[in-house]
């Protein structure tokens, strides 16, 4: 994401890279868990309702910080989708899944969805070069899948994300060229 938005700064183009890192309720059910001796705000909430209001953050997100801002023509770069948090939750065994979408879909959908789908055991990989919270090789296989499941349903482009970084960069920016100016 940030590769991209440094091409479209180059291009100049007007754009923002808007990746939400304060989620409130996911920080505050953290500490009250904590105040139960409990691990996390997930464990405290119930993986169910931690979705959902993890859904309604994102798209307070999107109807407040983010429709705005490209209503206006900005370029907004969203790393983290409504895509990602609903496979998540599909992963973790979530039964309102399609609750969860309805609400993070409720203000529409994203103007172009670009999947870096990349081989699990790469992806695994490069987490641990890169120094990243690692998540095991088994959720990244179920999340692949999860992902795949839910954009089979909505409009999207699938890129190999498992290519030398160089090459993902080129298809990218094509596409985004294809989509800006073509």
């Amino acid at each position: 994401a940030l590769l991209l938005y440094e091409w479209l700064v180059k291009q100049k183009k007007i754009c923002s890279i808007r990746e939400s890192k304060w989620e409130f309720a996911a920080k505050i059910s953290a500490l009250i868990a904590r105040k139960h001796k409990m691990i996390s705000g997930r464990e405290y909430l119930g993986e169910d309702a931690f979705l959902i209001v993890a859904c309604f953050e994102m798209l307070q997100e999107i109807t407040l910080s983010i429709r705005p801002v490209s209503d206006k023509g900005v370029i907004v770069i969203v790393p983290r989708t409504p895509f990602c948090r609903v496979a998540a939750g599909m992963v973790r065994g979530c039964t309102v899944v399609s609750q969860a979408k309805e609400i993070v879909f409720f203000s529409g959908f994203p103007d172009l969805t670009i999947w870096l789908d990349t081989d699990p055991k790469d992806a695994y990989q490069r987490q641990l070069i890169r120094g990243f919270d690692v998540k095991s090789l088994s959720y990244l296989e179920q999340y692949r899948v999860a992902i795949q499941n839910i954009l089979a349903e909505y409009n999207h482009i699938r890129i190999d994300g498992s290519q030398d970084i160089n090459s993902v960069q080129g298809i990218v920016r094509q596409v985004v060229i294809d989509r800006l100016w073509g």
